[in-house]
């Protein structure tokens, strides 16, 4: 007869190996193995036995997954595998109105691939509220090793090159988006530099998001957020100062079907 003990043991054992291996971990799975699902709102598993909130948003032969500010695990963004040449940044403003911006390379820098990670900046600049806004999602335009030269940098911004000159080789190039469970509050850092036209120009750049309702993000998945350009490029947070009718912004991470 076989021991109770050993019974459970197994069950428990089935019951995470199905979690882990066979939850779906993105949109891009998702989409595969159910072919006429719409646009909306799904649970996604993470490697480890949990669940989390994402937005799936289906363009055919592409798509975008979004993920919950309220996710509240760890996301292991290898699961995903997303598209390192684009992403889509879609900002919410005070009026409630969306806009998307998809942001890549400047043309110069086109060959380097985007960064996207959870709570890293790896070869990359950290953010400035890491520490008390965290966790986040990070999008890193040029490491360090490139970001730190006197050369022009930047980003494009729904097929615009915006750039500036990088001019005391800080290796800043990056947007965060903080999780920010604890309502931290930002450091000070915007109230003394440096804000930028470069900072809100991908902003300006927006275009109206669908207004379908299976397309429109819910309110969760829009993050405080800061960019940081250089050496001379500027920084900012939004919800001050020049951006205090930003909301928040949502980081689209872009796969292919």
């Amino acid at each position: 007869m076989v021991p109770l003990r050993d019974i459970i043991v197994v069950v428990l054992s089935v019951y995470y190996s199905v979690n882990i291996c066979f939850g779906y971990h993105s949109c891009k799975d998702l989409k595969q193995y159910n072919t006429n699902l719409q646009s909306g709102e799904y649970l996604m598993y993470n490697g480890k036995g949990q669940t989390y909130k994402a937005f799936c948003e289906f363009h055919g032969t592409y798509g975008y997954m979004f993920i919950s500010k309220n996710a509240g695990v760890e996301i292991k963004l290898d699961l995903i595998n997303p598209d390192t040449h684009e992403v889509l940044v879609r900002h919410a403003r005070s009026n409630g109105k969306q806009y998307d911006t998809n942001m890549r390379q400047i043309s110069s820098k086109y060959s380097v691939p985007l960064s996207i990670q959870y709570s890293k900046y790896v070869n990359y600049a950290r953010p400035l509220n890491s520490n008390t806004m965290g966790p986040f999602l990070y999008l890193g335009f040029l490491p360090r090793s490139i970001a730190n030269q006197k050369s022009k940098q930047g980003y494009s911004a729904n097929g615009k090159d915006f750039t500036f000159t990088n001019c005391d080789r800080n290796p800043n190039s990056y947007l965060a988006f903080f999780f920010n469970p604890s309502n931290g509050n930002p450091t000070n850092y915007h109230l003394r530099c440096c804000y930028s036209k470069l900072m809100q120009d991908w902003i300006n750049e927006g275009q109206t998001a669908p207004n379908k309702r299976e397309s429109h993000l819910p309110q969760s998945y829009f993050f405080q957020f800061e960019m940081h350009m250089g050496g001379c490029g500027g920084y900012a947070i939004n919800g001050y100062n020049k951006l205090s009718n930003i909301c928040g912004a949502a980081l689209g991470m872009r796969f292919s079907l």
